[in-house]
């Protein structure tokens, strides 16, 4: 058998994927780098060289998504929205056209009054889907814009709970006290700017 001592070669992708199934989520964040071997080429290779190389990166891409939505996660859920919404973004951009992920991110910025981010993330993701797919929005995250604009359009209404399905998905969901906490801190910050 032939292997590697981990004793005297370390490995960043081992040292990643540790301290994510340890649960040390920003120790496994931080040691996350971008795609595995970004800018290497092998000329004359199998073409399974890199069809396993290109699954290698996906693989790790998702699992460094995936443990930066649970950090946000759990920065949301103790009141730390601002870092929570940080990471949620890190984990967005590493998977631009997942729309669960582009769901999950329009609704916590629509819940934390943010809706002009709201919007401009929906447009650049519908922008890319007609242009890369010839494609729209499913009908959920068409729904979800809708409600985040209608509460645009009247930022006096209290904030309405996600549809079912959303919130289901949406693990940034908070509770109608947390909602409402979040737009009269929105209006406050619009009426000093207005004043």
């Amino acid at each position: 058998e032939v292997g590697i001592d981990p004793e005297q070669l370390a490995s960043d992708v081992a040292a990643f994927q540790f301290s994510i199934t340890q649960g040390r989520l920003v120790e496994g964040l931080e040691r996350y780098h971008g795609d595995l071997l970004a800018g290497f080429f092998v000329s004359d290779v199998a073409p399974e060289w890199e069809q396993w190389l290109d699954a290698r990166r996906a693989d790790l891409r998702g699992r460094a998504a995936d443990a930066a939505w649970r950090h946000a996660k759990a920065l949301a859920d103790s009141g730390d929205s601002i870092e929570g919404l940080k990471w949620a973004r890190w984990a967005g951009a590493r998977a631009p056209d997942d729309e669960h992920a582009v769901r999950r991110l329009l609704q916590l910025l629509g819940d934390l009054g943010d809706r002009a981010g709201a919007m401009q993330l929906y447009q650049q993701f519908r922008a890319r889907l007609r242009t890369e797919y010839h494609g729209e929005p499913a009908p959920e995250t068409q729904e979800l814009m809708a409600a985040i604009r209608a509460r645009a359009s009247d930022p006096a209404a209290p904030p309405q709970p996600p549809s079912p399905e959303v919130a289901e998905a949406t693990p940034f969901a908070t509770s109608t006290a947390q909602r409402a906490a979040a737009v009269d801190v929105d209006l406050r910050a619009a009426q000093f700017v207005v004043q």
